[in-house]
């Protein structure tokens, strides 16, 4: 009696294993494009030795924090889209990690600009594409918070360096958790808060007379 031949084909991996796979690859790729654009960066800027390095040990950083949270990605078996954003962001997050302590110059402040910016706009966009594409999970939801915390601390501290220190530097965790409580109060109470703003929405409200000038500006214009 002939006995059947094992089953040779081949066989997917666990999900542990393929979703460890993913991430290993994501995770690569962002090396590498981290470090071709740090490589740009510090040719067009004539940054020091030490930006490239820099940059790479805060994305290490970044991976370093996503890695024990992965199990709570189970039971997908890739990152997603939204997720290799968020590792995106924190190669950004690495990028102006490395302009800390840079000569200051109007090019590298420009440059922080756009790249914070950059950052930020990814930030709107992670967690629908995780939605919009089924990966959402509790390892995205606490892996763009750990980034956000990351990002507000290297601007906290590329603000200062740059000589641009104020509340939102000195007091990063404070002022967000004061604006959270500003936002929450005006949704709860939109008619008692009525004519009421805090500082941060006052500053943006131009004043009497900048809106007089403003007028007469456009009426000469005309």
């Amino acid at each position: 009696m002939r006995r059947g031949r094992p089953n040779l084909g081949r066989q997917a991996p666990p999900p542990d294993t393929a979703l460890a796979r993913s991430a290993a690859v994501d995770a690569l790729a962002g090396l590498l494009l981290l470090s071709a654009l740090g490589f740009l960066l510090a040719r067009a800027l004539g940054l020091g030795a030490a930006y490239l390095p820099t940059a790479l040990a805060v994305y290490v950083l970044v991976l370093a924090i996503a890695a024990p949270l992965l199990p709570r990605h189970r039971p997908h078996r890739q990152l997603g889209p939204g997720n290799r954003v968020t590792l995106l962001r924190g190669g950004l997050v690495g990028l102006l990690a490395g302009l800390i302590g840079e000569a200051n110059t109007p090019t590298l402040a420009w440059t922080a600009l756009a790249l914070a910016l950059s950052a930020e706009a990814l930030d709107g966009i992670d967690g629908y594409l995780a939605r919009r594409s089924g990966y959402a999970s509790p390892f995205g939801a606490r892996f763009d918070m750990e980034t956000d915390g990351l990002t507000v601390a290297v601007l906290a501290l590329l603000a200062f360096a740059l000589g641009k220190a104020g509340p939102w530097t000195q007091y990063p965790r404070r002022m967000m958790q004061m604006r959270a409580r500003s936002w929450c109060l005006r949704d709860a109470y939109p008619d008692l808060l009525r004519g009421m703003a805090v500082a941060d929405e006052a500053q943006d409200i131009p004043s009497r007379t900048a809106r007089l000038n403003a007028q007469s500006n456009t009426t000469r214009i005309e």
